[in-house]
């Protein structure tokens, strides 16, 4: 496709940036299922700080998902014994979240099996091109994340 307008362009990194989220998720789901694990359950795994706790609106945040998602995640997540919810000791309205040791353990592995999986993946790239890649996916990143800031729709 040639890319040459800013509409030809914009297609073209629309189409490519729903692909490359669209494998990682499938990558994602992959590595997760061998650990008995949904995505939005590992997803929450990977956000809860290890030795560290959150409240429950916090993990939501942290996820973008509503209250009532990460209720159900969390629900999910105690019941296989890999997280913990607490009342806050100075304000008991508040609800923390943490990890269980299995689920630190368990969030250790993940990240593991998911750097190894990326080397290998990655690993045919090759190493003079990877600075250019990284150059290019951190201006795309930091552009898209200006105009969410500001107004990213014209309504």
């Amino acid at each position: 496709m040639n890319c040459d307008s800013i509409g030809s362009f914009a297609l073209k990194m629309q189409r490519l940036i729903t692909e490359l989220v669209r494998n990682f998720e499938l990558c994602d789901k992959k590595c997760l299922a061998q650990y008995g694990v949904t995505a939005a359950q590992g997803m929450a795994l990977l956000a809860i700080p290890e030795n560290s706790k959150l409240t429950m609106n916090e993990l939501s945040e942290v996820l973008g998902l509503a209250n009532s998602t990460v209720t159900t995640t969390v629900d999910h997540l105690s019941s296989k014994g890999l997280a913990y919810r607490r009342q806050d000791y100075e304000d008991r309205r508040v609800v923390r979240v943490g990890l269980t040791d299995r689920g630190q353990n368990l969030r250790r592995a993940l990240e593991k099996e998911k750097q190894e999986m990326l080397e290998v993946v990655l690993g045919d790239i090759p190493e003079g091109e990877r600075a250019t890649i990284v150059r290019s996916l951190e201006r795309v990143t930091n552009v898209i994340r200006k105009a969410v800031e500001g107004s990213c729709c014209s309504n």
